[in-house]
């Protein structure tokens, strides 16, 4: 990318690109917002149609190529989803268009985690545009591809909270040929986006069905998760691989976390960053209700080996097999960690940590059935 980018420093540039608005762009974007449930859904969709008709006309002017036909905006269910515009086609390439209006101040402006972390929305670029109304003109005002998002987010340089990633206005590369250049000569392969979870983790499932009949399989034992034993702080004294646990669960008890006699619970010792972590999966069948599918729980509860808190800045995400379900960082420095998922039969859950950096991901916790309840 670096020799891409000296090779073009010498082209003409054209700071910042503005592209005028023409009637048929409105008529579209009017037409469009009314599907808009309250006043400010209809503008963020009329303001999306604007900035996706005009950088498209932009695109195949200057580069021949361009499509609305599978983006997000022009498909009813999506539309009013999120504040972007993601599945932008120009050939190979996926591009997401980002409204200058999620600016959260002058300097940073909101992206959408799920249009970063989640395979099927997640592009090859993303372009920050603007609509001046007054002007008539849509603005592209930078771009930047997705593997500088990972490497400045793992350089702490982009922060997070539970939806947004707060991208900093100065990363963007102003120069709008440089995009061009990337889309007719770079490969879409040179820029690796998310994999649907499982095609990018190993085969190897770990069957937490059986620990119910207190048994685990060659696969988990291989992995070095520990036997299954029983959750009640009364058992989890009796259990060095879980003691670590016993006020954690003794919390989540009090909290209202209803932990069944028949639940059992693993334990797997992670070394990342030169952190020693020690992760506790626990699962039990919940009771079934006339004619539903019978679901199990999942709950995850991550803690440092020796019982002191966990590091700010620890992530812990945790991804079924078409998206991430929850993506967390401590934000401060916390005993553990804990998330509760509910699945079905056809349900794995894949569980990925990461710090400093450095990142683990486990293989996928499968609840296959056959099993009976143990109490």
């Amino acid at each position: 990318m670096s020799k891409l980018f000296n090779e073009i420093s010498q082209l003409r540039t054209f700071l910042p690109e503005v592209i005028p608005l023409e009637a048929e762009d409105y008529e579209q974007a009017i037409n469009k917002s009314e599907t808009g449930e309250n006043e400010e859904s209809q503008w963020q969709i009329y303001t999306h149609v604007l900035a996706t008709l005009a950088f498209v006309r932009w695109l195949k002017e200057r580069f021949g190529k361009g499509s609305v036909d599978n983006c997000s905006i022009f498909q009813p269910e999506k539309a009013k989803t999120l504040e972007a515009v993601y599945n932008l086609q120009v050939g190979e390439f996926k591009l997401c268009l980002i409204l200058a209006e999620n600016i959260l101040n002058e300097e940073m402006i909101l992206l959408p985690k799920l249009v970063i972390d989640d395979f099927d929305m997640a592009a090859h670029f993303y372009v920050v545009m603007a609509i001046d109304e007054e002007h008539e003109e849509a603005i592209v005002k930078g771009s930047i591809d997705y593997q500088k998002l990972i490497d400045y987010w793992h350089k702490k340089i982009i922060i997070t909270d539970n939806d947004y990633y707060h991208l900093p206005l100065n990363l963007l590369d102003f120069e709008a040929n440089h995009l061009l250049y990337y889309l007719r000569y770079l490969e879409p392969s040179a820029i690796n986006l998310p994999v649907k979870s499982t095609e990018k983790i190993s085969k190897k499932v770990v069957n937490v069905a059986l620990w119910l009949q207190d048994e685990i399989d060659e696969i988990t034992r291989s992995l070095n998760w520990s036997f299954p034993s029983r959750l009640s702080v009364a058992s989890v004294q009796g259990f060095r691989s879980i003691a670590v646990f016993e006020n954690a669960i003794a919390e989540l008890n009090r909290r209202g976390l209803e932990i069944p006699h028949h639940a059992r619970g693993c334990c797997r010792k992670i070394i990342l960053a030169n952190l020693h972590l020690q992760l506790l999966a626990a699962t039990w069948l919940l009771p079934q209700q006339d004619n539903d599918a019978q679901e199990w729980s999942l709950l995850l509860l991550l803690a440092m080996q020796s019982g002191v808190s966990l590091p700010k800045g620890l992530r812990l995400q945790i991804s079924d097999q078409d998206r991430v379900l929850s993506d967390k960082i401590l934000e401060k420095n916390d005993d553990y960690f804990y998330r509760r998922l509910i699945g079905s039969y056809d349900d794995q859950f894949s569980v990925k940590i990461t710090f400093n950096g450095s990142e683990e991901t486990l293989e996928p916790l499968v609840f296959i059935d056959g099993i009976t309840k143990k109490n």
